[in-house]
Formats: C-alpha cells, sequence, structure tokens
C-alpha cells in the first residue's frame, strides 16, 4: 500500500479488529485505508477538555500569537471554542457535523488553528493542510496536539493505534513534518508540535 504521507510503498505488519495497519518505512507513519473502518463521534476523553487543561493550551498558543482570530478544527462539543471565546479570542469552530467547513472560510481570515486529537482521524490530510495555509494569515499558527508513532512503543500493542476509535493515520514527527512542508515546525514536547506559517 502507498503511505499517503510520501508515496512510498508500506507494508502491513499488524492488525487489529481485522483491519490492516501498515507502518511507512521512510517517514514512519502508520496508517490504514481500509474503508470498513468504524466512524467515530467525538469519543475523546473528557479529561483532556477540562478548562484547566484547555486554559494551558490557550497559554501556549499566547506564546506564539498576539493574534484572537481562532479556529478550532474538530471543536467537538465546544468545550475549548466557549473558553477561547471567554479568553477574548474571536473563535469560530467546525468538526464533522458542523454546518461550515473550512472550504467555506475565506483566504487568511485566522490567527490561529486548534487542531487537537484530530489529525490521526484524517486518511487524507494533505488537502485539510493546504486548507489550514490557506486560511491562516501570515505568521498564523496551527497548534496541534496528537500522540506520535516515535513515542508509543509497540505500535501493535498500543492502544493509540485503534481503527476503534478511528485512528486510522497516527504520525511520527517526520511524517508531520513531510505534511506540515509550507510551515516551519516549532516542537513543544511528545505530543504537541506548533507549525507556523
Amino acid at each position: 500500500m502507498i503511505c499517503p504521507i510520501c508515496n512510498t510503498e508500506s507494508a502491513t505488519v499488524f492488525q487489529k479488529s481485522g483491519i490492516g495497519y501498515n507502518l511507512c518505512p521512510n517517514c514512519k507513519c502508520c496508517f490504514t485505508l481500509d474503508e470498513s473502518t468504524p466512524e467515530t463521534h467525538n469519543q475523546g476523553s473528557e479529561v483532556r477538555n477540562e478548562d484547566p487543561v484547555n486554559l494551558e493550551r490557550i497559554r501556549r498558543i499566547r506564546h506564539f500569537t498576539k493574534g484572537t482570530k481562532l479556529l478550532d478544527f474538530g471543536c467537538g462539543n465546544g468545550q475549548f471554542l466557549n473558553l477561547a471565546r471567554k479568553q477574548g479570542f474571536k473563535a469560530s469552530g467546525i468538526d464533522q457535523n458542523t454546518e461550515l467547513t473550512i472550504e467555506d472560510y475565506s483566504n487568511q481570515k485566522f490567527d490561529v488553528i486548534n487542531c487537537v486529537e484530530v489529525i490521526e482521524h484524517l486518511i487524507s490530510p494533505r488537502e485539510i493542510v493546504d486548507h489550514f495555509h490557506r486560511v491562516l494569515k501570515p505568521g498564523g499558527i496551527v497548534y496541534l496536539e496528537s500522540s506520535f508513532t516515535d513515542h508509543l512503543g509497540n505500535l501493535a500493542n498500543s492502544g493509540y493505534v485503534n481503527p476503534e476509535i478511528g485512528h486510522v493515520l497516527v504520525h511520527s514527527r517526520k511524517s508531520l513534518e513531510m505534511l506540515f512542508d509550507k510551515f516551519q515546525p516549532i516542537c513543544l514536547n511528545s505530543n504537541v508540535v506548533v507549525f507556523k506559517k
């Protein structure tokens, strides 16, 4: 199977719930393109959306930009979105069940895109990342949280690499940098990366 990030031939290395996962030998992302992967709906941990966690995200975002126009990509039930508004951001949110999509937004509209635990759900993320670049103002940032193959240990045994929770493309740092090739990467820790336009 061809890697959706770097187009390298990649072998299936394990199965979970009857779904085969491939590991790219070049960019080290772990992916499945199996169309029978179950659809998921906002199954994220409640803890990661509590106010103290979201306030830390806002603190990190403010470290990189003074801008206030924010897009919460994958806003779920709106916990981060509502808190961002209370903290002075002019925030919009989109998710799989919202009327608006990223295609609906004009060029250079946002200072920040918040993307927490979403990128691993996207089988073909290139088009989305191109839209991120389009809707961000010059100097704008993408604040991204996910778990990366570099830190998950044995991927076959990882609960994070799992079709039951919709994780179809788990990135490595290298695959993310290849995907966000129009951006400057700034790594914060083992699961947070900021990309600057």
